[in-house]
């Protein structure tokens, strides 16, 4: 019995993460309650996620408050694109869904442009979170990922839709959702992203997380976009291209 409770035992440590991830998440709440601010709260909750996904971090807030001070002003920028996005894709929704006549082709772009919008912004978040670059190449990453990772994409997205489907199947889901409904959904996204995030820089990791080739310097700042261009294996890479693609870990 005393082994079960011991700080150190599996139980005990999952018990942690699980309040950790429920601090994580009022926390984020709270930060997001001014709405503007829901781009660098999200961003920020992200990082802490990765961080806790590979046993790399060690506290909530520091780390928390650090990457929303970082992430602020692009945070807030991306939160207000993908807004006006999503009330501009609603509307011709709404249009295509109480229009008699539309032409097929109108509908078929609409879809389309609805569908890679979301395969974005799965990903929007947490490439802010882990690499520095310019917004637009940020989002034009986060289409190119989205679809070169179309697996993890759609299991992603499928995640994300887990607290709505609670919230309108149970009436219990409530305060199920408050507490936990953004980040443990966005910790099991960490567990896909995560591996994708591996190959990109060239990470080999153990079953247990621990770093057997760190793929290259992380210390050194350069954008991504020419290695999602050229697919998210770096070994596929060519040679005069590794040399020029660096992460900076923020």
């Amino acid at each position: 019995m005393d082994k079960i409770f011991n700080m150190d035992s599996k139980l005990m440590q999952l018990m942690t993460k699980f309040a950790d991830i429920m601090f994580l998440n009022v926390l984020t709440v709270i930060c997001s309650l001014p709405i503007i601010t829901i781009g660098p709260a999200t961003t920020a909750m992200h990082y802490v996620l990765l961080k806790m996904y590979r046993n790399e971090y060690d506290g909530i807030l520091k780390p928390y408050f650090k990457s929303f001070k970082e992430n602020f002003k692009q945070g807030i920028l991306i939160g207000l694109i993908y807004t006006v996005l999503a009330g501009i894709l609603l509307v011709d929704v709404w249009y295509m869904r109480n229009v008699d006549q539309i032409y097929l082709i109108f509908e078929i772009i609409i879809i389309v442009a609805c569908v890679l919008v979301l395969f974005s912004y799965v990903w929007i978040y947490p490439l802010q979170c882990r690499y520095e670059n310019p917004i637009p190449m940020t989002i034009k990453n986060s289409f190119k990922v989205g679809l070169l990772n179309l697996g993890n994409t759609i299991m992603m997205i499928l995640i994300s839709l887990i607290p709505w489907i609670l919230l309108m199947t149970f009436d219990w889901a409530l305060p199920v959702v408050t507490l936990l409904g953004i980040a443990l959904p966005a910790y099991w996204q960490a567990m896909l992203y995560s591996r994708v995030f591996d190959r990109l820089e060239g990470v080999e990791r153990t079953l247990d997380g621990e770093i057997i080739d760190d793929g290259w310097r992380m210390d050194e700042e350069a954008p991504i976009d020419e290695c999602l261009l050229q697919g998210t294996e770096k070994d596929a890479l060519p040679e005069t291209a590794e040399t020029e693609i660096q992460a900076e870990e923020k």
